[in-house]
């Protein structure tokens, strides 16, 4: 009878962890845009911008921050990647430069992705979807953001994924009102 020890293959269920979290971040970004897209385009029908672009550029804000797994795991989880530096800069140029509706609802769309990636970060990979709601209340550390103590990991995250929510709020609001 064949017995495997699983011990022996424990990287290689990490990095399996790793991938299905890494669709997990596409998937709730879809989910996401499928609001969005009810809500503003179908129902309101205030802001018109096409589906796949705008689809797509969801997908990319989820999967922007493990852009630093290019370099490989040590800079995974960085401050610059996994804070909302990189969303302020974005934003700031957007609104001294481009004043583009669709440019704004596009760039609004990333900041969602954005910040469902830092939001879903605060979760263990490994967790059901009703077992992660324990973990709002309970004193789980999400572990490993480079350079922040692991006590303020998890206020780290939440406050720069509320951050990019509000860029995103901002521009819809400035998208569909002014111009």
């Amino acid at each position: 009878m064949f017995n495997a020890n699983l011990s022996n293959f424990s990287p290689l269920l990490n990095e399996g962890d790793a991938m299905v979290h890494a669709m997990e971040h596409k998937i709730w970004a879809g989910f996401i845009f499928s609001l969005y897209y009810m809500i503003f385009e179908r129902y309101f029908a205030v802001l018109r911008v096409p589906f796949w672009p705008a689809l797509l550029i969801t997908i990319l804000g989820a999967h922007f921050p493990d852009f630093d797994l290019d370099f490989g795991r040590r800079f995974h989880r960085s401050p610059i990647t996994h804070s909302a530096l990189i969303p302020a800069i974005l934003f700031a140029y957007h609104i001294l430069y481009i004043l583009d509706k669709t440019s704004l609802v596009l760039m609004a769309l990333f900041f969602l992705g954005y910040a469902s990636h830092l939001l879903l970060d605060i979760f263990p990979a490994n967790a059901s979807i009703l077992k992660r709601f324990t973990y709002i209340f309970r004193n789980y550390v999400p572990g490993d953001i480079r350079g922040i103590p692991k006590r303020y990991e998890k206020t780290f995250l939440v406050v720069s994924g509320v951050l990019c929510i509000v860029f995103a709020v901002v521009f819809l609001t400035v998208a569909a009102f002014t111009l």
